[in-house]
């Protein structure tokens, strides 16, 4: 399971992500870089 969190923008958004799929996501697309696993 990846979250991804936007720290890039003022609005910010979240994803999740499993086996490379994304399973929700709120406000706005997130960087790449700004992912982290946790799991």
């Amino acid at each position: 399971v990846i979250l991804a969190i936007d720290t890039a923008t003022p609005r910010g958004g979240i994803a999740l992500w499993r086996d490379g799929r994304l399973l929700t996501q709120s406000l706005l697309t997130v960087p790449r870089e700004h992912s982290r696993q946790l799991f």
